[in-house]
């Protein structure tokens, strides 16, 4: 299992600072999975195509309303759909989607 980039705080709380989020890709002999962990859009999505090509993504979708708290920590489902058409993913599975209030966002 190796540590990549996600664009999250890391922290929840003051006393937290200085602590940071990662995914992490899993690699078979054929194939690499990327789990995201919680993360927003960015560049870290393209870098991880470029080095590990992972065929299997799963990726966070919630907690994304208010956008101008929350766009900087988590994806919203289109953005999702854009961090899987630049990862070039095969396949893609949602986590904590709908699952119980985190924000403002309607649950599924």
């Amino acid at each position: 299992m190796v540590p990549v980039p996600a664009k999250h705080g890391g922290w929840r709380y003051p006393w937290q600072l200085g602590l940071f989020a990662c995914g992490y890709i899993v690699r078979t002999n054929t194939d690499a999975l990327y789990i995201a962990g919680d993360t927003a859009s960015g560049p870290h999505f393209l870098e991880i195509k470029d080095k590990y090509h992972p065929k299997y993504v799963v990726l966070p979708i919630g907690a994304y309303l208010p956008e101008w708290f929350l766009r900087r920590r988590h994806l919203n489902p289109e953005e999702a759909l854009d961090a899987a058409a630049a990862l070039n993913a095969e396949f893609v599975m949602p986590y904590h989607f709908g699952t119980f209030r985190l924000s403002l966002e309607k649950v599924g």
